[in-house]
């Protein structure tokens, strides 16, 4: 059955893995010695075997845009993630670009690997954080109101009455931290456009944005060693990466051309952004040769840079696992301290 769809009802179904394989098989085609068409009628094939229907999909869309005299980076604008796009758009060379795009799914897989261990560390402890705020509000809002009921005009104990008055709290409690925890994840939105000064500084030495900043430049320095590794020069790959960049890495990026615009030639000075920290700034300082030695070189220095966020951010998780196991530990205690003086009060009467 032949699929047809229209750019309205047509949406980005593709994850960004699945994104870099279906390029890597392009690819392989093309350096094989198909031509364009050729290559996407081989994966259409193998995408009806699969029953694969967003393949289906995208392979049709490209053949479309291809149709109308559009180039095949162009024709993968609409469905693709724009840093994809950018890399294609670099090369015209197909074992070039397969060689990039390997780096790139091999940076992505370390990636959401980092991030499944760091979700799987803090999962434990927030879940049992979570149920000890629910047993709290329970206890305060459900049973302790009906064991009140059996006790015959006394007042409640100390530690009764603060477990009533945190369960009647808690629902804005749990509001407040859902507002401060969306404000910091705003912040990485919000920071390029921050005027420098007090407030500034202050949200740069949170760890969540220190950690956010280091992986920014863990991207900044893959991608830019991987375009100077396709013979680019140091102008268009800036060109090129500023198209898809967005936030703190189009501000840095702006910044470059700006640098590359007043003659300078060191890379260190070209990156000397406000984004680098010292120990970055120091080991491009000590890079020079050729530019694919600099690329070699950015893709070290990416690598040590990831190394450190890495350590960065599973020592705040582990602060983060203390804190939640210690508030669940005391929540606990208090909901058992609080019943507890309830129940011995309404054993004294019953006496």
């Amino acid at each position: 059955m032949q699929l047809t769809f229209s750019r309205i009802n047509f949406r980005r179904n593709l994850t960004k893995q699945v994104q870099m394989q279906f390029l890597l098989d392009l690819l392989g085609w093309l350096k094989n010695g198909c031509s364009t068409f050729q290559a996407l009628q081989m994966m259409r094939v193998c995408a009806e075997e699969v029953g694969d229907r967003d393949v289906l999909l995208t392979v049709t869309h490209v053949e479309e845009q291809l149709a109308k005299g559009r180039s095949l980076a162009s024709s993968l604008e609409q469905n693709f993630v724009p840093d994809l796009v950018m890399v294609m758009k670099s090369s015209h060379n197909p074992r070039e670009l397969q060689s990039t795009i390997s780096e790139l799914k091999v940076l992505h897989d370390e990636r959401q690997m980092i991030l499944r261990k760091a979700f799987s560390r803090l999962l434990y402890p927030c879940v049992l954080l979570l149920v000890s705020l629910l047993a709290l509000w329970i206890t305060g809002s459900v049973i302790l109101p009906r064991l009140v009921q059996m006790l015959t005009g006394t007042e409640l104990p100390f530690w009764s009455r603060q477990l009533a008055l945190m369960a009647s709290l808690l629902p804005w409690l749990i509001f407040i931290s859902m507002v401060t925890l969306l404000s910091l994840y705003s912040i990485r939105f919000l920071l390029p456009w921050l005027r420098e000064g007090v407030l500034v500084r202050l949200v740069e030495r949170l760890s969540v944005t220190q950690v956010y900043r280091l992986f920014v430049l863990v991207d900044i320095c893959y991608q830019l060693g991987l375009l100077l590794g396709q013979r680019c020069n140091m102008g268009e790959a800036v060109v090129f990466l500023k198209q898809s960049a967005k936030g703190l890495a189009e501000k840095h990026y702006k910044f470059m051309e700006e640098r590359l615009a007043a003659g300078y030639v060191s890379l260190a000075e070209i990156m000397r952004s406000d984004l680098l920290d010292r120990i970055t700034l120091m080991r491009l300082q000590m890079s020079n040769g050729t530019t694919e030695e600099r690329s070699v070189q950015l893709h070290n220095i990416a690598q040590s840079i990831q190394e450190r966020a890495v350590r960065l951010m599973y020592k705040r998780i582990r602060w983060l696992m203390a804190a939640c196991y210690t508030l669940s530990l005391l929540l606990i205690a208090f909901v058992v301290l609080a019943v507890g003086q309830v129940i011995v009060l309404m054993v004294s009467q019953w006496g």
